[in-house]
């Protein structure tokens, strides 16, 4: 709407508020815009040129979201405790003895605790290296070449961690389709995932002390398996 003068109404500039200068009408209309703008930038980072346009486009479904892919600092939490815990079980006395039980298991139980998330980069994550084949061949490994023993105790609490410790569950039965979970735990974000973590640490510790007592704790190093089935063999017959 114009005046006689030519000039633009100034109450159809500043709208429903005819009090409001339009200068300072239009300022504040600009300053929300550089906000939101603002705002808009910081939830979504800019395509990064050297990222290739699908790992982009990943990043931006995800920005802001807090997913975490896995839980390192947990997984590492629980194999070293679990790594103290196991050499003590095999040496439960404070002596030289001791240190050197857990110099020995920590390695190993550590590296197999941190090996099932190498398909956060290989594969599919609680997919490829997250299944009862990969434990299988663990547990067959050491019996066969004589090393890395040890190592299946690692797969097996970082299995356990992701079924019991978080709801997120995995395919433990890839490449047949489907992904299996116990329905407890928590949210890999929540508060309460090291406290989470920590008890099962301390449930996995109880079953290998059980072990223990029962006399089986030569088994923690390479699972005699094929003796076994031929004493239960025995036995039936």
């Amino acid at each position: 709407m114009k005046t006689s003068s030519g000039m633009v109404s100034n109450r159809r500039v500043r709208g429903l508020n005819p009090a409001l200068p339009t200068s300072s009408w239009v300022a504040m209309r600009i300053r929300s815009a550089k906000y939101l703008q603002s705002a808009r930038d910081r939830a979504i980072p800019p395509p990064n040129p050297t990222v290739e346009p699908h790992t982009t486009a990943i990043r931006l479904l995800t920005a802001g979201s807090g997913a975490n892919p896995m839980n390192k600092r947990g997984h590492v939490i629980n194999a070293v405790l679990l790594s103290l815990g196991v050499g003590y079980i095999l040496e439960p006395r404070l002596s030289p003895a001791l240190l050197v039980a857990i110099a020995k298991v920590s390695p190993p139980i550590v590296l197999g605790a941190l090996f099932p998330d190498l398909d956060t980069a290989f594969g599919q994550h609680r997919k490829t290296f997250h299944n009862v084949w990969v434990l299988g061949l663990a547990l067959a490994f050491p019996y066969f070449f004589e090393n890395l023993q040890f190592v299946w105790i690692g797969i097996t609490t970082h299995y356990v961690l992701d079924l019991l410790g978080n709801i997120k569950g995995m395919g433990i039965l890839y490449p047949l389709p489907g992904f299996y979970d116990i329905p407890v735990g928590v949210n890999i974000n929540s508060k309460w995932a090291d406290v989470v973590t920590l008890l099962v640490t301390a449930f996995e510790l109880v079953i290998l002390a059980t072990l223990a007592i029962l006399g089986h704790q030569a088994q923690f190093a390479t699972p005699q398996f094929p003796q076994t089935i031929e004493q239960a063999l025995s036995l039936v017959a």
